[in-house]
């Protein structure tokens, strides 16, 4: 098949990466792809980096919709999928000036409080075949804001490359050793944007009242801000420095392999207020490695409290910090999480699974 992938954000996070690994999966499986994104955006450079053709057609410029209309008509794609919601105001427009009916599908990642049910959001949303919803939390909130029925709407969780996530892969010495963490503490570790909204300041507060009963837990911050925030980096910094002993965390920066890293750490804490889905858990729960989590979002949808994880209240340092302690104290409670998130994952989030669901859709749309 020919499928256009879209994107227009020039951001670099959790909707770009999946944008770019799911183009590249199925190009993999022989269809011919291309990103519709931005010029000079991280996904341009991601992807071409990968062998995969881009559009990168996505301007501030009014012709944009008669440029894209035009790349469309001569490529003539069987399918379009859109990462977000935004690229609908411009690929809606000129698949109406192409004359083209090609199947529109839409994957909501985020969620929103703001009713679009105006008219101009009903003459996108009218267009769009299929919309994905990538955990129930979206769901509700695509029903309850957006103008599309409920029998275009299906829930389809995001999943991993469970070879890539693997445990057996790496040894815990040599990645700690990698990433300059000490080889004899307690590795309670943080992967994610530097920003408030993904609980960084409750988890650094909890880290500042667990290190003074246990001196031997060790806090690692992997991630950087996001674009056009980078003063949040220094923020951070300054209230770790306020809350922590220096030689109990680091910051690493940014990690482009997760699998990398997830490794190193004994415990994952996920923080965030309400995040979507959260990729970097059911990555951590595929390594192996437990995951004390937000109650909040999307999580619920891969953590069962004390079998496949733990949850805590979002916003709350203390709750944050009594979860962390359970699994600190508590080794075969550890052991016991290890083995039933992996297990979980396999059963219900694999990658291939994920990639055969969307071929399917795709034909199926294309056909009628």
């Amino acid at each position: 098949m020919k499928i256009v992938q879209t994107c227009q954000t020039k951001s670099w996070g959790g909707l770009e990466m999946q944008t770019v690994i799911i183009s590249r999966a199925l190009k993999n499986c022989g269809h011919e792809v291309v990103i519709l994104c931005a010029p000079d955006s991280a996904i341009e450079k991601e992807a071409s980096s990968l062998g995969i053709t881009v559009a990168p057609l996505f301007t501030s410029k009014i012709n944009r919709y008669f440029k894209i209309s035009s790349f469309f008509r001569k490529f003539r794609p069987d399918i379009i999928h859109s990462h977000l919601s935004h690229d609908l105001g411009v690929v809606v427009p000129a698949l109406f000036i192409a004359h083209l009916k090609t199947p529109l599908i839409l994957t909501k990642r985020m969620g929103s409080d703001v009713k679009k049910k105006d008219l101009i959001h009903r003459f996108l949303y009218n267009r769009v075949n299929l919309v994905y919803t990538i955990s129930n939390y979206i769901r509700t909130s695509v029903l309850e804001t957006c103008p599309v029925k409920e029998t275009k709407v299906k829930l389809l969780l995001n999943a991993i490359d469970l070879d890539k996530y693997h445990p057996e892969k790496f040894n815990q010495v040599e990645q700690r050793k990698k990433y300059q963490i000490p080889l004899d503490k307690t590795v309670v570790g943080f992967i994610g944007r530097l920003s408030w909204a993904k609980g960084i300041r409750e988890l650094i507060e909890a880290a500042g009242t667990l290190s003074e009963k246990y001196p031997d837990l060790f806090f690692v911050f992997t991630g950087k801000a996001t674009y056009t925030q980078e003063y949040m980096e220094q923020e951070t910094r300054e209230l770790a420095q306020k809350c922590l002993v220096k030689a109990n965390y680091i910051f690493t920066g940014f990690e482009a392999n997760v699998s990398e890293i997830l490794p190193a750490f004994d415990i994952l804490a996920f923080p965030s207020y309400k995040e979507s889905f959260g990729n970097v858990v059911l990555e951590a729960m595929a390594m192996k490695v437990p995951v004390a989590a937000s109650g909040s979002g999307g999580v619920p949808d891969m953590i069962t409290h004390l079998e496949t994880g733990l949850l805590f209240e979002p916003r709350n340092a203390d709750s944050l910090a009594n979860s962390l302690k359970l699994l600190v104290d508590d080794p075969s409670l550890r052991e016991k999480i290890r083995t039933n998130a992996r297990k979980h994952v396999e059963e219900h989030f694999r990658f291939e699974n994920y990639i055969a669901t969307l071929e399917s859709d795709y034909r199926t749309l294309s056909q009628k």
